[in-house]
């Protein structure tokens, strides 16, 4: 029994180290930090805007564009790749579309709840701005029909 736990306590230490190496590898590489978490829902965000089937005559493509700006502001070395998007065919339902956009709003406007939160800084000041701009881009939008 002893056996046992002394080698569970060495296995947890070995995993211990192994994660402290890989966050310390992460943070170099520019994939996590202080908005880490901010830059997922962000990523989230942009890619739900980008698969909407609607054009909204490019009032939804400025917002991706902003929501982009947004995350490269908090995180400039890293590149905030978005799946490819599909074919605007416009056979999508319009309140399908309008759903998507008004979620899309509804949840930058929480992530700019969490970047007021905060301490303010150059980046976070730049991302807020430009978090302003999607969340007007998007009400633009969601007034065509």
């Amino acid at each position: 029994m002893r056996n046992h736990l002394l080698r569970l306590s060495l296995c947890l230490a070995v995993v211990g180290l192994l994660a402290a190496q890989g966050t310390a590898h992460a943070q170099k590489k520019g994939t996590a930090g202080p908005y880490a978490q901010v830059l997922s829902e962000l990523q989230q965000t942009r890619v739900l805007l980008n698969q909407a089937d609607r054009d909204y005559k490019g009032w939804r493509a400025k917002a991706v564009h902003e929501v982009g700006k947004a995350m490269h502001a908090l995180q400039a070395k890293h590149k905030h790749k978005l799946p490819p998007a599909p074919k605007l065919t416009g056979k999508e339902n319009q309140v399908v579309s309008d759903m998507q956009l008004a979620q899309a709003q509804k949840q930058i406007q929480v992530i700019l709840n969490q970047l007021a939160s905060g301490t303010a800084n150059p980046n976070t000041t730049a991302a807020v701005g430009h978090l302003q701009n999607a969340v007007g881009h998007l009400s633009t939008a969601l007034k065509i029909k």
